[in-house]
């Protein structure tokens, strides 16, 4: 029998590699509990998994006929007390956390051959892990339903003091449950620590000096000792999590684990944005990531339901970034695919025809854009483009002209006696000499008669020669003025120039008001009804006003 060392699904051994994850199976000797009865009420009947601590079978209890995952430790593990105590704080632990989102304990104990033992539910899923090493990163839509019951589970663990600590990909398993095909589930919960009711940690399940988890996922001050994380540490072991779920990179990019325990402590991480060309846009989810991910725990969120919250936020901002920069770069491809063959707008086809749906939405944009078509005759297959001459030979059907235009040698001469004939000038391929739009100077795509930039029409270069003439060469007319965009350089320089203009205007009526104050008061004092009425007013204080 072999066995994957990735996902551990058992084969033939007919079989060299694993059809799932295509890793090279290894041949192992039949595990010898394969078979057998435990405790009387449960079948073993594979292996699941294995891991540092032990074996995870599948199993079948027998009385309720109901599949169950039965965890059992090493024996080369179980003359260590520490390791049976972890053990058995897991099985306390996973116990009092009573959630939808986290896995359900039923029993455990010890086997007649002294091993360790709990048994809990039996997923039948896969895990973060080999979901996005089979199908690629996460969409953002998914990635915030997935890790928004991530963030559940986490935060109902939390409000009973129980930290998870090993928070990494292959600890999230997904599986599908009623209408869900993305149900979440948190399990290994063998690395936490519990506190009492008191606050007071209980009988630590790890050494002084271990460091315990996963290098990739641990939190700076779970490098550091396991003896003082909280749950900040979870949010920081999640938000690596969520990086290499949406990029498939890790924040740190280093070679070993002992380098990657000193990038937790020392480095700062790549910006998430930064970890792939598309994800420039995402500025939302690389803030919520960053302020995750800092070295000081009273830096980061202080909650886990905080920090889920601004998640969800970040994920759907940045998603609606993402699908209107590909909704744009698809309009700029079918506007692309346009070119005039004929008094008809046709589509020049390069492989496969187009349904009539497709066709409807693309001559739907078409008029959005007010895109100009000359009429060309449809007979004249020399005018047809690289891109049509290739769909008409693979079978492509091009739409031509029903009513093509009238010999002008055959209309009537009785109407135009006396006048100079004109005869038929031969109508020139139409190609238009910009690169760049002229107005915006935005690069023009092939085949594009207008600019997706500023949606202006492009100059034909019939239309360019009625333009004005500047020093012999063609000039454009000038934008108005206001048109365009305005950067953020003008925009300040046009603040600034208000600014002083306000504080000028300012400062002339302060002047103006001064004169005005300096002139009433010439004015009164050479009154004598006003002289009077201020030394009546004086009078009635006792007080000697004299006026000169």
């Amino acid at each position: 029998m072999k066995t994957c060392p990735e996902c551990y699904t058992e084969y033939a051994d007919t079989m060299d590699e694993c059809p799932v994850d295509s890793t090279m199976l290894k041949v192992i000797e039949k595990d010898p509990l394969v078979g057998t009865h435990l405790a009387n009420r449960y079948e073993i009947l594979s292996v699941i998994g294995r891991g540092g601590m032990g074996v995870v079978y599948k199993a079948r209890q027998e009385i309720m006929d109901r599949l169950m995952a039965i965890k059992m430790l090493h024996s080369h593990m179980v003359a260590e007390p520490e390791s049976v105590k972890r053990f058995f704080r897991e099985a306390k632990t996973v116990s009092q956390v009573k959630h939808h989102h986290v896995v359900t304990l039923y029993d455990f104990n010890i086997s007649p051959q002294g091993q360790p033992y709990i048994v809990m539910d039996y997923l039948e899923g896969k895990s973060l892990k080999h979901v996005v090493k089979e199908g690629g990163i996460l969409t953002f839509e998914r990635a915030d339903h997935i890790f928004k019951q991530v963030c559940e589970g986490l935060a109902a663990a939390h409000v009973l003091d129980v930290v998870h600590r090993d928070m990494k990909p292959e600890n999230i398993v997904i599986s599908r449950q009623a209408d869900d095909s993305d149900w979440v589930t948190l399990v290994d919960f063998g690395l936490s620590k519990l506190k009492d009711e008191r606050g007071a940690e209980v009988a630590s399940i790890t050494r002084i000096g271990d460091v315990c988890g996963s290098p990739p996922y641990m939190s700076p001050e779970q490098c550091l000792s396991s003896r003082v994380v909280d749950p900040r540490s979870d949010i920081y072991g999640l938000a690596v999590v969520i990086y290499e779920a949406l990029s498939n990179k890790l924040p740190f990019n280093v070679k070993s684990a002992i380098e990657m325990l000193d990038s937790h402590l020392y480095a700062a991480p790549i910006a998430f944005n930064l970890a792939l060309p598309e994800l420039k846009p995402c500025t939302e989810l690389t803030h919520v990531l960053n302020k995750a991910l800092q070295k000081d725990p009273d830096k980061r969120h202080q909650t886990m339901e905080e920090f889920g919250s601004e998640l969800h936020e970040a994920l759907m901002r940045d998603s609606l970034k993402l699908r209107t920069l590909r909704h744009r770069a698809e309009v700029a491809s079918l506007h692309g695919r346009y070119t005039d063959t004929g008094s008809q707008r046709v589509v020049a086809l390069s492989q496969d025809p187009l349904s009539p749906e497709i066709l409807d939405g693309i001559n739907f944009l078409a008029k959005q854009a007010q895109l100009e078509y000359n009429v060309r005759p449809a007979s004249a297959s020399a005018n047809l483009l690289p891109a049509q001459i290739d769909a008409s030979s693979a079978g492509a059907k091009v739409a031509k002209t029903s009513n093509p235009p009238a010999n002008p040698n055959n209309v009537s001469r009785g109407k135009h006696r006396g006048k100079r004939e004109v005869a038929p000038q031969a109508e020139e391929h139409e190609e238009y000499i910009f690169q760049n739009c002229p107005y915006c100077d935005t690069p023009v795509q092939e085949n594009v008669h207008f600019c997706l930039q500023c949606r202006r029409h492009l100059p034909s270069p019939q239309e360019v020669a009625k333009l004005r003439t500047v020093q012999g060469r063609h000039s454009l007319p000038k934008k108005a003025r206001g048109e365009g965009p305005i950067s953020a350089d003008t925009r300040a320089r046009l603040a600034a120039n208000r600014t002083m203009h306000l504080i000028r205007l300012q400062e002339s009526l302060k002047v103006v008001l001064a004169i005005l104050i300096v002139y009433a008061t010439y004015v009164g004092m050479q009154n004598p009804a006003v002289i009077e009425a201020v030394q009546k007013l004086a009078g009635s204080f006792n007080l000697e006003v004299q006026i000169k």
